[in-house]
């Protein structure tokens, strides 16, 4: 009997999660005894929630592990990683020179390869018994090292524009893939949500949103999030801000909404921007749908966070859609006032059943709530107000009363702590590559 054989079953299984697919299946190898625990309801349960780095060398395990109904068809939450492998000092700091992690990495036959090997893999998970449900994205350094260095700190500083280029690739290899498959399997889809500073271009999103393939692809799924961003024009970066005009996002969304019919659930950051002010300079509406019955048919819960919209836009959006619950954070009216959404939300015939406001601004102006509660930091003009606002139950048709700072904000720590979190979640427009 080995070492190995010889510790507590409950710690194997601990061990477990923590393995890849191959390393799984060569555990199952090594004897009989682990082969049969493998096949054990409790340890195949380990299985359904995996982490795949997007390599080669990974891909080819995880191909292997899925065919011909293997333990790795049991798969039903995917998370794929992409893998950023650091710079030559960043690879220098880990492993004292730098490294080759996979040869031609960068180049269009590397992400045509692993696009292949996923895709095979996705249709190996569709072709068995077992539900593959769930794919989330993520970005991860190539050594757990400086994994925690990815969104801040120096590696950031310094390589965030490669950071933000293997975020862009995975996003397109696993559509490809998911493409590749031709039938709707995915109940949910998350697309780098709670990944710090780090979003999919929108143009690119909506691009495959909007191609007629992705509907076989996605007609059933019930949840999305995902992280946005609007990559600027060498005019847009050198010019000045004022000229900018916002992009149309929640109308945007309900164009696309066909493509979603089963939708539930949505969550859309936006990031890339803190401050109205670069949107004061003009504004066109074109591309404003004024279709109200445009929508997802299904949605009945969702999270804005970092969004830039119009009265009338966002008004449409919320009437074109039976929401139960909806949160709103860092949410930015550059155009009318919030007076006519309040009164949306807490109409008679409203469907909602609860309501989350954080930090929603009426042109470059912080709303405040005449509620219970104290603003985040002191202002000039003294009391003002919380500028959080949460109902749900019996006070969630209750009347919403606002207005918005009058006073200046004094240079407290608080808002000093208020102003950093929130470059830190919705960023500079410089951030976006």
């Amino acid at each position: 009997m080995s070492h190995f054989e010889a510790l507590p079953m409950e710690l194997v299984e601990h061990i477990v999660t923590y393995l890849d697919f191959g390393d799984i299946a060569s555990l199952r190898l090594t004897c009989s005894n682990l082969a049969r625990s493998a096949s054990q309801r409790k340890f195949r349960s380990f299985l359904k929630h995996k982490n795949i780095r997007l390599t080669i060398p990974n891909l080819q395990a995880f191909v292997y592990v899925t065919s011909h109904h293997r333990l790795g068809c049991l798969l039903e939450q995917c998370t794929l990683t992409g893998i950023w492998s650091g710079s030559a000092d960043v690879q220098k700091e880990v492993y004292g020179k730098p490294q080759v992690i996979e040869e031609h990495e960068d180049t269009e036959e590397h992400d045509e390869l692993l696009c292949k090997l996923l895709t095979e893999a996705f249709n190996n998970l569709k072709r068995s018994e077992h539900a593959f449900t769930s794919l989330r994205l993520r970005v991860a350094a190539c050594d757990e090292r400086v994994k925690e260095d990815l969104s801040k700190g120096q590696h950031w500083v310094n390589n965030r524009i490669a950071i933000w280029k293997v975020a862009q690739r995975t996003f397109d290899v696993a559509m490809d893939a998911l493409t590749g498959m031709n039938q709707s399997v995915l109940r949910e889809l998350d697309f780098f949500d709670g990944v710090e500073r780090l979003a999919i271009y929108d143009e690119v999103f909506f691009g495959r949103i909007q191609k007629p393939s992705m509907k076989n692809t996605l007609g059933l799924l019930k949840s999305l999030k995902v992280r946005l961003s609007t990559r600027l024009s060498t005019t847009q970066l050198i010019g000045d801000d004022k000229t900018r005009t916002p992009e149309l996002t929640l109308s945007r969304l309900r164009q696309v909404s066909h493509m979603l019919p089963n939708l539930e659930t949505l969550d859309l950051h936006w990031f890339g921007h803190v401050s109205a002010n670069c949107y004061m300079g003009g504004f066109s509406p074109n591309g404003l749908d004024t279709n109200t019955e445009l929508g997802f048919p299904r949605l009945e819960h969702c999270v804005l966070r970092g969004v830039y919209a119009i009265e009338s836009e966002l008004l449409q959006f919320l009437k074109a859609h039976r929401l139960m619950t909806l949160k709103l954070a860092n949410f930015n009216l550059i155009s009318g006032t919030w007076s006519s959404v309040f009164a949306c939300l807490v109409a008679p015939n409203s469907s909602i059943t609860l309501y989350d406001l954080d930090d929603v601004f009426e042109g470059t102006h912080l709303v405040h709530f005449y509620a219970p509660g104290s603003s985040k930091f002191p202002c000039a003009n003294g009391g003002i107000g919380p500028s959080n606002l949460r109902r749900e139950g019996t006070h969630v048709k209750d009347p919403i009363r606002y207005h918005t700072t009058s006073g200046t904000a004094l240079g407290s720590w608080q808002y000093h702590v208020w102003t950093r979190q929130r470059v830190f979640d919705y960023g500079h427009w410089w951030e976006v590559y």
